[in-house]
């Protein structure tokens, strides 16, 4: 009888240690599995969108050369606007391939308008060259939106992009993060600055660029100008990673 007694005490404790063993091994495991979860975004490393560099230029003989833009944020797009009195025929940059987003013509000031854009993957320094098609008057800005998507990056929404030829544009969106930006052909080329809410990416005489960064859908949101008047102008969205 004391040897059953012993016996089955002996097997009480072997399950009770067995058990303990066992929720330790099942922590263990969790908190592995834990520190092994992984979260992948696409189309760059995730940070918050900015302007990433702006470079300017203007003359009247082809072609044209902005001074060096040179970005940081690794990734993101390189907008190319231009405003003339001839027109511009491509754009080009070591390492980047420019594809022309919109253009009008019959502004006020100046009598075409182009927008032009293309991705980086990796930080760019370099001149950006507006190629005209003509010898005139023309005005040019290149800027980088870092951390915006690399890969159809331009807001979907269907009134994008906004032209207009005898005033400012408006913006509707319809994803919340976006940089939304604008570039105006401006009745003065001098004084020129960017409207309330709006930051001023650069002047490049009687060419205006300005922008705002995002978080909710935007409706009829106008480009303004607090010194200055808008004679035409551009406007659109690109998206953020």
């Amino acid at each position: 009888m004391i040897r059953k007694f012993a016996l089955g005490c002996l097997l009480f404790l072997a399950g009770i240690v067995c058990l303990a063993q066992q929720e330790q091994a099942g922590a263990f495991w969790q908190s592995r599995d834990s520190n092994y979860n992984l979260s992948v975004s696409g189309g760059g490393g995730g940070g918050s969108l900015s302007l990433d560099g702006t470079a300017t230029g203007s003359g009247a003989a082809s072609p044209i050369n902005t001074g060096t833009l040179t970005t940081a944020a690794g990734s993101g797009v390189i907008v190319a606007c231009a405003i003339s009195n001839t027109t511009v025929s491509s754009v080009a940059a070591t390492g980047l391939t420019f594809t022309l987003r919109t253009s009008y013509g019959g502004g006020a000031a100046f009598s075409n308008a182009y927008e032009y854009t293309a991705p980086y993957t990796t930080n760019f320094s370099g001149a950006v060259t507006f190629n005209l098609g003509g010898t005139n008057t023309t005005d040019v800005m290149a800027f980088a939106i870092g951390n915006a998507k690399t890969l159809s990056y331009f807001d979907p929404n269907v009134a994008l992009p906004a032209t207009s030829t005898g005033g400012a544009a408006s913006v509707t969106t319809s994803n919340a993060k976006d940089f939304i930006f604008g570039c105006a052909n401006m009745a003065a080329n001098t004084g020129n600055t960017a409207g309330s809410g709006w930051t001023l990416i650069a002047n490049s005489a009687f060419l205006m660029g300005e922008y705002r960064i995002v978080s909710a859908t935007q409706s009829g949101l106008a480009l303004t100008a607090t010194t200055g008047t808008i004679s035409g102008s551009i406007a659109d969205a690109i998206e953020s990673q």
